[in-house]
């Protein structure tokens, strides 16, 4: 069976949201016959490596962006192992797969670079625009927790031991503490980015991530209804 697969990148301020949906999409798709959901996250990649990796650690922690080229060296490598590495395998996935792009292109260069590949595969593609105000953004970085002991993510709103292991409190990620620089440099790197999407792409949506419930449920009849046909 040969397996048509989407690229869609989602696009928003960090912080606004884009994680959750991508979570509670997966969870969709575990019900479908036809539709894989599958997420490539760059933030998490890059979160990982600076446990090892002091200078990508001293970018994170500063708020900054990591270089183009290692970027755009790390978004193939972790979609041939989402994508193509299954497929060769026959290993679950099915008719179409929706690859759900988290942390790029977030630069005018990873977005050439982006162009390039979907050109060269062949692939379609399709934009999720993720929208939330500042204000709410900023509130949000000061009550995210990650876990230590699990990994997960959760709200101090919520919840007072992570809701994923129920064995610590949490603690605040460090690029959460750099929230005003991350937001300064989306608006002057990434803010470009989404301009030139949203006026080449034939699909795309802009969902509210103030109810992450809703803008899943938004996502999800959009990739039913009108990516199933590319």
């Amino acid at each position: 069976m040969q397996i048509k697969v989407v690229l869609v990148p989602m696009f928003g301020l960090p912080g606004s949201g884009k994680g959750s949906v991508m979570a509670n999409l997966k969870k969709m798709a575990a019900d479908s016959s036809d539709i894989s959901i599958i997420t490539v996250e760059m933030g998490a990649y890059f979160r990982k490596k600076a446990q090892i990796d002091g200078p990508i650690k001293d970018i994170m922690d500063s708020g900054g962006l990591i270089s183009n080229s290692l970027v755009n060296d790390v978004f193939e490598e972790l979609l041939n192992a989402s994508v193509a590495a299954p497929i060769l395998i026959g290993d679950g996935l099915k008719e179409k797969a929706i690859v759900l792009l988290d942390g790029y292109p977030r630069t005018l260069p990873q977005w050439e670079h982006f162009l390039e590949y979907r050109a060269e595969k062949n692939l379609s593609v399709a934009g999720i625009f993720v929208d939330l105000p500042e204000e709410i953004v900023m509130h949000r970085s000061t009550i995210r927790r990650i876990c230590p002991k699990c990994g997960g993510t959760f709200s101090t709103e919520e919840y007072h031991l992570c809701p994923h292991c129920g064995q610590s409190e949490g603690i605040r990620r460090a690029d959460d503490l750099k929230m005003e620089r991350r937001v300064r440099v989306f608006n002057e790197e990434t803010a470009p980015v989404i301009e030139e999407a949203k006026s080449i792409f034939e699909h795309q949506i802009t969902v509210s991530g103030v109810d992450t419930k809703l803008a899943s449920q938004q996502v999800w009849d959009f990739v039913v209804q009108e990516l199933w046909t590319l």
